[in-house]
């Protein structure tokens, strides 16, 4: 049969599925060392005996044939692998088959050394050794090995038995009976727990790779609640990215409760906020949530690479942004984390620039028993969490948009520091410079009034809410709701060296480790 008509009998699942692929890639190498053995012993057996041979006796001896025999049979398995895709039902029918008919050829090989007293060597050895060899390169439960195990050493058990029951070699059989049973035990034996600990390691390795329906695929990166993976759900084949989080927070945090946001999180429909599918505990008890796979860059990776945005750009971002943590806080939830690594741009039907707010990990419900410790990242945090870490109110996203406005048109945070006591100090008692002071041209005096008002120390001074601000940047001049192509981004240029008491803290990036 062809390899192309082979190829269209089979399914596509069959030909993806890894745990196939390894199964008939370990097959396939049983039945080459398998083959090797087997030739090997035929020439120490034929070229290389104890007393020479002639070529008469080689070729037309029985047990050199059905030393042959047994290479065939591994031949066999190394071809059938190599030149076509096996299902799994068929891999282990070969695997199965193989084995039965190299214990035939074993057994009878027994019965015809039996007279040179070397059954129990050559027959029972050979089937054992093949036995502990198979357990060790294909993949195979206890149970199967047992069970293959039991029907490989049957033929040999059998001649054995009829040996000890034949008179005219009873002083032979007694004690021969006992050691095939003896080495036919230990053979199987071996071989299952072989395959119990081989096979128990790479179930624990795929369950691993596995979070319910979702497989892992690859590492994305890590963040301070925990990892990221690129994963892909096991029916919908749909790209997802699973978040685990890390061992010492789901040790810290109240797992009741952060499952309970994630459930409030999830309800966000708004199309600028990441859209979560759904969550869990691995088998080793870690908390994971599946949420959409984005295609694009973050708003951090924007301005290491292109630096400062046009105030269109910046306009277009922080509305959709505005959109996002408008449903958030009008359901109860802050976010408490908004900073450029949180926001991503992506397209979507062709549109370009769409934002996607990610990472709602330090989100808290208005009506929760605030924590008493900081949360969130010290460059975007409003003064008065700082003050009081038990605050955590909407006005406190609002500071960090105008935090990440900031970075957006300038280039640079407006408050920073050398050490986070530093940074957290600054917020307090530093006023930052307005953001056309670092730009060559003039900003929107509205923009930059708006920008300025959300990074108000007193929150009473900001918008009152994240809908209002929307309304109030769509008014800005230069706003646009879409964008054909990404706007050509604005060198950022170093302030000028006047005095200025915040100036040493000032940074061309955002630090947000």
């Amino acid at each position: 049969m062809r390899q192309g008509t082979v190829q269209r009998q089979i399914s596509a699942s069959t030909q993806q599925d890894p745990q196939r692929e390894l199964s008939q890639a370990r097959l396939g190498l049983y039945g080459r060392i398998g083959a090797a053995f087997s030739l090997v012993y035929f020439a120490l057996v034929n070229i290389f005996p104890a007393e020479p041979k002639g070529w008469q006796d080689i070729l037309f001896c029985v047990p050199n044939a059905i030393i042959l025999g047994v290479a065939a049979v591994f031949v066999a398995t190394w071809l059938l692998t190599r030149s076509m895709v096996l299902e799994g039902s068929w891999l282990r029918i070969v695997d199965a088959l193989g084995l039965v008919l190299i214990g035939l050829f074993t057994a009878c090989y027994g019965w015809l050394t039996l007279q040179e007293m070397q059954f129990s060597y050559n027959g029972v050895l050979a089937i054992t050794n093949v036995l502990c060899f198979r357990a060790a390169l294909i993949p195979s439960s206890a149970r199967r090995t047992l069970s293959l195990g039991l029907a490989g050493v049957a033929p040999t058990v059998a001649l054995a038995l009829t040996h000890t029951l034949a008179p005219e070699i009873s002083a032979l059989g007694g004690g021969m009976l006992g050691y095939v049973l003896a080495w036919c035990s230990v053979g199987v034996g071996i071989s299952t727990v072989i395959s119990g600990v081989i096979f128990g390691l790479q179930q624990r390795a795929r369950r691993a790779e596995h979070l319910g329906q979702y497989e892992l695929l690859d590492r994305l990166g890590a963040g301070a609640m925990g990892e990221v993976y690129r994963a892909r759900h096991a029916m919908l084949r749909r790209p997802t990215a699973i978040k685990l989080l890390k061992p010492k927070i789901a040790g810290s945090l109240n797992i009741a409760r952060f499952e309970r946001e994630v459930q409030h999180t999830a309800a966000l429909t708004h199309p600028n906020t990441i859209a979560i599918y759904d969550y869990g505990r691995t088998p080793d008890g870690l908390f994971y949530y599946a949420m959409e796979f984005l295609d694009g860059t973050d708003l951090r990776q924007l301005v290491a690479t292109e630096g400062a945005q046009p105030p269109q750009r910046v306009i277009h971002i922080l509305r959709q942004i505005c959109g996002s943590l408008t449903e958030a806080h009008e359901a109860g939830l802050v976010h408490r984390d908004i900073k450029a690594a949180n926001v991503f741009l992506c397209e979507r039907g062709g549109i370009p620039d769409v934002v996607k707010v990610l990472d709602f990990g330090l989100v808290l419900h208005t009506d929760d028993q605030q924590e008493q410790h900081l949360a969130g990242t010290p460059t975007y945090m409003a003064p008065e969490c700082i003050r009081d870490p038990g605050i955590s109110s909407t006005l406190a996203d609002l500071y960090a948009v105008g935090v990440l406005a900031y970075v957006l048109l300038t280039g640079r945070v407006p408050i920073g520091g050398e050490s986070v006591p530093e940074i957290l100090a600054n917020h307090e008692a530093i006023e930052p410079r307005p953001p056309s002071h670092h730009l060559p041209l003039d900003l929107p005096p509205e923009l930059e009034r708006i920008v300025m008002s959300c990074l108000a120390k007193d929150p009473g001074d900001r918008p009152i809410s994240a809908r209002a601000l929307g309304l109030a940047l769509a008014g800005c001049a230069g706003d646009i709701t879409t964008s054909s192509a990404p706007a050509a981004p604005a060198a950022p240029q170093a302030h000028a060296a006047e005095p200025n008491p915040g100036a040493a803290m000032e940074t061309l990036l955002p630090d947000e480790a």
